[in-house]
């Protein structure tokens, strides 16, 4: 019985260490090309946001500005009709009037850490020279941990170089790199808790998924979608009641907080001030004031998550659209958990359509609104990854060598090109017209590194999964 166990043991040693190094090799990458400098409010806002906690314990941001950023418009720069500065999303706190930065609560605490230990080690910044570094950093350190964590998910369902090789696609060949690594985002919390979410569930350690499912309330309000449709899916189907209420029991402590939060920092109690103050930070009354409304404007919204040529999940990862039906054949032979979680995360999508429009707003390479519903899908699509027959393996080799490399050219190179209208602009054919050189040598280069490491990784296309895991 002893030796029975030891090809297993080494197999699964053998996955640790893969798992471990492929760690390191990506936050290593995410960290040499994280953004030294901000091209958007969204990262900028969160990471002074963080400063601000981290060297005063206050959330209080009065009166900053810098060469950077400012938090209101500045007058000179309306007149010249020009802005040449940041203009971070801020509001006042109704209780004591300070001014404070309106950003989800996950994503500013996320930043504490980095930006106080700066600090402690001699290089905290002044206030008005505040370093995106500490914050970039601390990004890249949450989306490596995630695509970690996923494979920790997945490892003993799917053979290690077809794990191995569907992690680096996520990690390198999405916008995981050009959004996630390169600066401190929403959705590096997000993503991180859907991950956390997806490991406790493999492990069936439901108070876990629970609180993961709170850390990635933390980040976006209403991943709560995600949780409640994990959870209540999975009792429903296991026919298990105490499942959906482990989770809750877990989560709710975490809803409680960002109310407790949003007092803290913005003197209220209600739902905007839970979900960061946003509604108040961009001058609007109604976070719905944001997006779309009537039947066609909805349906518009929700199109544009999806094809929109500057801003779809389908235009930035092309790569699904080919995978489409070795999921569906797959589809009865894949665990439970990743069925549920991926219909969590296409609930999501639809009522992230419902909240907020599709674009979201420029200063970055890639689709980053629809990242929480890419991450749900991932164990659905790695669990069928064996069942795709050879034309399809030729489609993907292709479709997925020119999205790597047009990742590639975005995270490595810095580029962020659209100023706005996501279904008329399209990033790689404006860097293309702005540097032609450039451009075809990063998406190349991505193209060749894509068919080494599919060369490399050979066919390991064993799956080995019980369909009630």
């Amino acid at each position: 019985m002893y030796l029975r166990r030891v090809p297993a043991a080494l197999s699964r040693s053998r996955e640790t260490w893969a798992l471990a190094l492929l760690w390191l090799a990506v936050a290593v990458v995410y960290a040499a090309t994280a953004s030294s400098s901000w091209k958007t409010p969204d990262t900028a806002s969160a990471e002074v946001g963080a400063w601000a906690i981290a060297t005063s314990g206050t959330p209080w941001v009065d009166g900053l500005q810098s060469d950077s950023y400012v938090l209101s418009v500045d007058a000179e720069e309306a007149d010249l009709g020009e802005r040449r500065r940041l203009v971070l999303f801020s509001t006042v706190n109704d209780s004591n009037g300070h001014a404070v930065i309106g950003r989800s609560p996950g994503v500013i605490a996320a930043g504490v850490p980095a930006y106080w230990m700066a600090g402690r080690l001699g290089m905290g910044s002044p206030a008005d020279d505040i370093s995106p570094v500490p914050g970039a950093l601390t990004g890249a350190a949450l989306a490596a941990t995630t695509v970690l964590l996923l494979g920790l998910a997945l490892r003993g369902l799917v053979h290690t170089r077809l794990l191995v090789g569907a992690l680096l696609v996520l990690a390198l060949a999405t916008p995981y790199w050009s959004v996630l690594g390169d600066a401190l985002w929403s959705h590096g919390v997000t993503t991180l808790g859907i991950a956390g979410m997806a490991w406790a569930a493999r492990n069936e350690r439901w108070w876990l998924v629970g609180v993961f499912g709170g850390v990635g309330l933390w980040g976006r309000l209403h991943v709560a979608v995600i949780v409640a449709v994990l959870g209540v899916g999975l009792a429903m189907w296991r026919r298990r009641p105490t499942i959906a209420l482990r989770v809750a029991a877990a989560s709710l402590p975490f809803l409680a907080g960002v109310f407790v939060w949003g007092r803290w920092v913005y003197g209220r109690w209600d739902l905007y001030a839970a979900s960061g103050g946003y509604a108040q930070a961009t001058g609007a009354e109604n976070p719905a004031d944001d997006r779309a409304t009537g039947l066609l404007g909805v349906l518009g919204n929700e199109l544009g998550y999806l094809v929109a040529p500057d801003a779809g999940l389908l235009t930035w990862t092309p790569v699904l659209l080919v995978l489409v039906p070795t999921v569906v054949r797959s589809w009865s032979s894949t665990p439970d958990w990743t069925r549920v979680l991926a219909t969590g995360g296409i609930t999501y999508l639809v009522a992230q359509g419902l909240l907020n429009n599709f674009d979201g707003g420029t200063g970055f390479w890639g689709n980053r609104l629809g990242l929480e519903t890419l991450t749900c899908l991932v164990p659905l699509v790695a669990c069928s990854l064996a069942q795709l027959r050879v034309r399809e393996r030729v489609v993907a080799l292709v479709v997925l060598s020119y999205q790597a490399g047009v990742i590639l050219l975005g995270a490595v190179f810095n580029l962020a090109h659209r100023q706005g209208d996501a279904w008329r602009e399209y990033e790689p054919y404006l860097a293309l017209r702005d540097n032609a050189v450039v451009t075809v040598a990063g998406i190349g280069l991505g193209m060749v590194l894509t068919l080494v490491a599919w060369l490399a990784l050979g066919r390991g296309n064993q799956l080995r999964a019980d369909p009630a895991t």
